[in-house]
C-alpha cells in the first residue's frame, strides 16, 4: 500500500509539506503495516466522495489535506479541510504524518 499526502495552508503552514510526501507500507514493520491498512479500512476510505470538506470562507488558518491511497491496484484520492469531518480520516493523517516525519528524521 502506498500513500501519498500533501498539505498546504494553515496560520502556520508546515514546511515542506505542500509538495506531495509518499508512504508506502513496504517500509513499516509489519505492526505498522497492519495498522496502516486497517485505518484505511475503518475509514472506508475507497468508498469516500473525492472532496469530504471545504474551508467556510474567510478560514485561512485551517489546513487542507490532500491524500491518495494505492493498494492493489485501487487507487482513490480526497481532499479534506480542518476541521477533519471523520475521525478515522483525521486518525489515518496522523498516522501517515508521523510515519513520514520518522522516516525522513531517520
Amino acid at each position: 500500500m502506498r500513500i501519498q499526502l500533501r498539505i498546504e495552508g494553515g496560520f502556520f503552514p508546515l514546511p515542506g509539506w505542500h509538495t506531495p510526501r509518499l508512504l508506502d507500507s513496504t517500509a513499516l514493520s509489519m505492526q505498522d503495516a497492519n495498522e496502516l491498512r486497517q485505518l484505511v479500512q475503518e475509514a472506508n476510505f475507497f468508498e469516500l466522495p473525492s472532496v469530504l470538506n471545504t474551508p467556510a470562507p474567510g478560514s485561512a488558518d485551517y489546513r487542507t489535506y490532500y491524500l491518495a491511497v494505492e493498494d492493489n491496484g485501487r487507487c482513490h484520492a480526497i481532499q479534506t479541510s480542518d476541521p477533519v469531518p471523520d475521525s478515522h480520516i483525521e486518525a489515518l493523517i496522523r498516522f501517515v504524518m508521523q510515519h513520514i516525519s520518522a522516516s525522513t528524521n531517520a
